[in-house]
């Protein structure tokens, strides 16, 4: 069985990748800080995952997650402009360092792929849609 690390895991969209993955027979390790996050998003498969809470800003804790895994999907981000506004340090440690730490521990340990997602943000408002 392959082993997969999900960072952001434990978010909405996270934690239904999370238990499709188990259905189709993955080892799945999570890591989530469960800042915008709930472990209750995975009740269904806690059981059957190795929970780590950390950030992906924290590369000690990506680096040892990652271990033995031959995927990481990496869906840890802080989306919205409103917390970019609220928080903006924050949401670019986790943007520009945790896509840095992902990418060295994967080289570090030899991970063979990483799928990366994004978010409706890249694009900005629809002009139709603006005031």
């Amino acid at each position: 069985m392959d082993e997969v690390l999900v960072t952001g895991g434990a978010g909405f969209l996270g934690s239904h990748l999370v238990e499709n993955l188990i259905k189709h027979g993955f080892g799945v390790r999570v890591l989530d800080n469960v800042w915008r996050g709930a472990q209750r998003y995975l009740s269904n498969v806690i059981d059957d995952i190795e929970f780590i809470e950390a950030s992906v800003t924290d590369f000690e804790k990506i680096r040892e997650a990652s271990v033995g895994v031959k995927t990481i999907y990496h869906l840890a981000s802080i989306q919205g402009t409103k917390n970019f506004y609220l928080n903006p340090n924050i949401v670019l440690d986790v943007g520009i360092l945790g896509n840095l730490n992902v990418a060295k521990a994967s080289v570090e340990n030899n991970v063979k792929r990483i799928l990366f997602t994004s978010s409706s943000e890249v694009y900005g408002k629809n002009d139709s849609e603006r005031v």
